[in-house]
């Protein structure tokens, strides 16, 4: 229904888009009225289920960096402009406006698409996201007649892949790490096949690959 996917775009542009104050913020999780506070605590009171103390409520991920994100919200605006999906002039500058803080992160941590409370990690998949979100924002570009920085986020673009495919691939075992230094795979694994970033594999690789990830998790 278009007007059903025109609403969910304005409402993942709404929602991600910061206060003026605070223009270069994007919270991971926001709440039902686009409020970016969803603090965690514990509910003593409750028993919690078969006595499973504590209840907590809230969602402390709200805390976290999760650079992923960046890559699945510019994605998903990339292939609304594909689809032909009504945009308004906001839509753009909001896009801009994404590819800055991950220009600047380049070499920070996140605690990524499994949220973990351990400390920041260099995720893997977080890395190609990032990648991802530059990638979307070229291709905007040179598809749509839109303006920006584009040899500057090419050159981002292509110092990712390079970090991406010398840190955070295990050359022994020939296929992609869960994150940099880490001899660990996720199921986020699976999902490392963005066009573009890598070469077609052959039917045998990607097989071989699959079984790996699967064998792991």
């Amino acid at each position: 229904m278009p007007g059903t996917a025109t609403k969910r775009r304005r409402g993942a542009t709404g929602c991600c888009a910061p206060p003026p104050a605070r223009r270069n913020s994007c919270k991971t999780i926001y709440g039902l009225a686009a409020n970016a506070s969803s603090a965690s605590g514990k509910v003593d009171w409750l028993p919690g289920y078969e006595a499973s103390r504590p209840v907590r409520v809230g969602n402390a991920a709200h805390e976290q960096l999760q650079i992923d994100v960046f890559g699945e919200v510019m994605d998903a605006l990339h292939q609304a402009r594909r689809g032909r999906i009504e945009a308004d002039d906001s839509e753009w500058p909001f896009q801009e406006r994404r590819c800055w803080p991950i220009s600047r992160r380049l070499d920070a941590a996140d605690e990524g698409i499994w949220e973990v409370r351990g400390g920041p990690q260099h995720f893997t998949f977080s890395k190609v996201m990032a990648w991802v979100a530059l990638d979307r924002a070229v291709k905007t570009v040179e598809a749509f007649g839109l303006e920006g920085p584009v040899d500057r986020w090419r050159a981002i673009r292509h110092q990712i892949h390079a970090d991406v495919c010398e840190r955070g691939f295990d050359r022994a075992r020939g296929c992609f790490v869960q994150a940099y230094g880490s001899k660990q795979l996720d199921a986020s694994l699976l999902m490392l096949r963005p066009p573009a970033f890598f070469p077609p594999p052959t039917a045998s690789q990607e097989h071989d690959r699959r079984d790996r990830a699967r064998a792991r998790v």
